[in-house]
């Protein structure tokens, strides 16, 4: 049986369409709707970035001074070079949007702020350029031993 999808007016088999809590067909077939869920993730996850980044200004009696204008999702993680998903709503996987501040010793505020990839977020964490440089020097110089071994 068919049915005809309210949003794009295709006539589409039933079971293009999602049923909803009520046991019913929804009006919007299954394309229709992932297309506006991915639109209203898009357009609300900065609200969220700011909201969550929000919460933990207060929690750590961190300044908090951002709008929605200060945050530019990039395509690509300036850290890792990886792309950047603009439409992954899984918080926390690898190539979600994250926000970084800069200087930990600073709060959310304009210019200390960037959004890098989840998995470079992590990454850092709260590690100092130290202790990440040291990091690196390490595994570099066990990998060339390691290499040299062989």
């Amino acid at each position: 049986m068919n049915k005809i999808c309210s949003k794009c007016n295709i006539e589409k088999d039933e079971d293009e369409f999602y049923i909803s809590a009520r046991l019913r067909k929804k009006a919007w077939c299954r394309s229709c709707f992932v297309v506006s869920n991915m639109k209203s993730y898009q357009k609300h996850y900065i609200q969220s970035l700011l909201r969550r980044a929000e919460t933990r200004a207060k929690e750590k009696n961190l300044e908090f001074n951002l709008t929605e204008e200060d945050i530019i999702i990039p395509d690509i993680c300036p850290v890792l070079g990886i792309p950047i998903s603009k439409v992954d709503n899984r918080r926390g996987s690898h190539n979600s949007p994250s926000l970084d501040r800069i200087n930990n010793n600073l709060g959310y505020v304009k210019n200390n702020v960037m959004i890098i990839s989840d998995r470079a977020n992590r990454l850092k964490k709260d590690a100092t350029v130290d202790e990440l440089r040291k990091l690196s020097e390490f595994y570099t110089k066990l990998s060339i031993e390691t290499c040299n071994e062989m």
